[in-house]
């Protein structure tokens, strides 16, 4: 995970950009709405929601089968249940307040954009 992160930034992303399109308030609302709904991540249902976080995700990028499988290993590489409980729990004994739970979304939002892998 940390690799994955330096090597993006040694590539140029800008790491800030990517953060202000706002794609893990869309993946905590919509994606997390639906995980809650019950809403199989390979529906029908489901493809408005993967298609609200890749317009979310992509900015001026055009929505394709590769950018949907390089948003799938980036989401993959970056969603770990213990890395986040460490995240918490170093938040806790740092006094940075909440930080809420995320993995279950994105794991749902993998799941869908692996069923949905074009518009």
């Amino acid at each position: 995970m940390a690799q994955a992160h330096s090597d993006l930034r040694r590539s140029g992303e800008d790491m800030a950009a990517t953060a202000a399109k706002g794609v893990e308030a869309v993946v905590a609302e919509q994606a997390g709405a639906a995980l809650a709904a019950g809403i199989d991540p390979a529906s029908a249902e489901a493809a408005p929601v993967v298609e609200a976080v890749i317009d979310a995700f992509r900015g001026d990028r055009p929505d394709t089968p590769e950018l949907r499988a390089s948003t799938i290993d980036r989401f993959a590489t970056g969603t770990d249940a213990r890395v986040e409980r460490y995240w918490q729990l170093l938040g806790i004994i740092n006094g940075w307040g909440a930080f809420p739970t995320m993995t279950p979304a994105f794991e749902w939002t993998i799941a869908a954009l692996r069923a949905h892998p074009q518009r």
